[in-house]
This record gives C-alpha cells, sequence and structure tokens, in this order.
C-alpha cells in the first residue's frame, strides 16, 4: 500500500474541519427541531398538527429561496480564483438584488399562506362544533 502524502493528508484535515461545522450546526438545528416537537406536543395533537403542517410549508418556501440565492456562490468564486475583484463585487451585489426580489413574493405567500392557514383551521373547529352540537 502506498503512502499517503502530506498534500493529501492535509486537504482530509481541511475538508475534515468544514464539515465538523457543518455536522455540529446540522445536529444543533436537529436538537431545537425535538424540543420544539416536545414542547408543542404537550399543547396538544391539533396543535401540533398545524405547527408540523405550517413549518413543512416554510421549509418547502426557503429551500427554494436558498436555491436561488446559493448560485452566487460558485459564481463569485470562481471570480476570485481567476482574481477578478471586480466580478466578484458585480456577483455580490446581483446576489443581493436576486436575494431580494426572490424574498419579498416569498414572504407574501408566507403571510397569505398563514391566512389561509388560520382561516382553515377556525373553520374545521367551527365545523366539528357544529357537528357535535347537531348529534
Amino acid at each position: 500500500m502506498r503512502p499517503l502524502s502530506k498534500e493529501w493528508i492535509a486537504e482530509v484535515r481541511a475538508i475534515g474541519g468544514i464539515s465538523a461545522s457543518v455536522t455540529v450546526t446540522m445536529l444543533a438545528q436537529l436538537a431545537i427541531s425535538a424540543v420544539e416537537t416536545f414542547v408543542v406536543a404537550r399543547l396538544g395533537t391539533k396543535v401540533l398538527a398545524g405547527v408540523t403542517l405550517a413549518l413543512n410549508f416554510y421549509l418547502l418556501v426557503f429551500l427554494v429561496t436558498l436555491g436561488v440565492v446559493t448560485a452566487v456562490t460558485p459564481i463569485a468564486a470562481q471570480a476570485l480564483g481567476r482574481g477578478d475583484e471586480d466580478r466578484v463585487r458585480l456577483v455580490g451585489q446581483q446576489g443581493l438584488w436576486v436575494a431580494l426580489l426572490v424574498s419579498l413574493p416569498n414572504a407574501m405567500v408566507l403571510l397569505i399562506c398563514g391566512c389561509i392557514f388560520l382561516d382553515h383551521s377556525r373553520s374545521v373547529e367551527a365545523h366539528s362544533a357544529s357537528r357535535s352540537l347537531s348529534w
């Protein structure tokens, strides 16, 4: 077996350092989600279902926004690698504009859907209350 080169070991250490921070961040987010679930679950199954539905919808909108904005990073990195600082600055500015243009409509979608979820939950409660009274 061929011995590992110093460059290869240095690269593994660098990637390990970056991945360790990402791993810790993901574990922290998972722990926060678990605690939120335990806290909300004490309020009842309907509340837990509502929070889960809203958070899943929020996650969908957030990831779509994040996916669009994340495209700026490799473009800026490529320009930085070429030493083209003007292009890095331009890409960064355009990335901020894209983030603004994508985030505002998505924020409106979340606000509108929040109202729809609220109306739906009220109508479901009113419907179940009226059914229980009719029996």
